[in-house]
This record gives structure tokens, sequence and C-alpha cells, in this order.
């Protein structure tokens, strides 16, 4: 692409972790970096897909305990976040947190903030969570 020319939709942004603690950290950092430069979504737009980026890898390093993919496609009506690990157990909502509890709530928040939320198995025996996002929907 040559400078100064704008990318035709859709956007497409993916890249693998290792699956540690502090790598989510970096997914929320890339994720919102490549948002940002696609000029797609305002501040509350960019919060929400990368909480929801957040959840999703913070369960595939909490689960698969492998390497894990990150895939973001957006356009202009709003942004399919894709999580891929090696587990192929389905991921499970935390019904049974207690509402003290710090963990096992994620996938819940997931679903509150997006417009659709799923699941499918992978050839490789692993998973894809994902979650589509509209803009509009951090305000």
């Amino acid at each position: 692409m040559k400078t100064g020319q704008k990318q035709l939709a859709p956007y497409v942004w993916e890249m693998e972790f290792a699956p540690h603690a502090r790598c989510v950290f970096l997914v929320r950092r890339r994720v919102e970096r490549a948002l940002v430069r696609w000029g797609l979504g305002d501040e509350d737009d960019i919060g929400v897909v990368v909480l929801v980026c957040s959840e999703l890898a913070t369960n595939a390093v909490e689960h698969a305990q492998r390497p894990f993919r990150v895939r973001v496609t957006a356009d202009d009506a709003g942004c399919l976040v894709e999580v891929s690990d090696a587990d192929p157990a389905p991921p499970r909502f935390g019904e049974t947190a207690r509402a003290d509890a710090e963990r096992g709530r994620g996938l819940l928040l997931v679903a509150a903030l997006s417009h659709a939320t799923g699941h499918r198995p992978e050839p490789d025996g692993g998973k894809t969570v994902w979650a589509r996002i509209g803009w509009g929907c951090g305000t």
C-alpha cells in the first residue's frame, strides 16, 4: 500500500501469543494500536474491543496452556474478535461464580458487551471463541 492510501475494509490483524499471563497485556496493546491505526470506532468502542480481547485471551492462557492466536477483523459496522487455542473443550460460562469471586465471569462480560458470541471447533482439535461487537457499543 502506498503512503497516504487508506486500506479498504475489512481490516484484519492477527498474531500468535505465548501462553503467559503477561502476554494478555501485549494483546491489549497490539489490538488497541491496530484499531487506532485503522481509525475505526471511538475511544469507548476501542476500550470495549480491547476488554473483550483481554477476557478471551485470559481464558486461552488459563485453560489451553499452549500458544493462542488472536484475530481482529473490522469494518465500518464493527469488529469480530476471534481467539483460537489448542483446548478442544467448549468455553464455560461462570454461572456459579459467587458475587465476591474475582474470577469466573469473563465470558458473561464478553456476552454482555457483544452483539453475538459463540465458539467453533478447529480442525487441529482446538477451538475458536468469537465475539461480534458493533461500533457505538461503548456509548
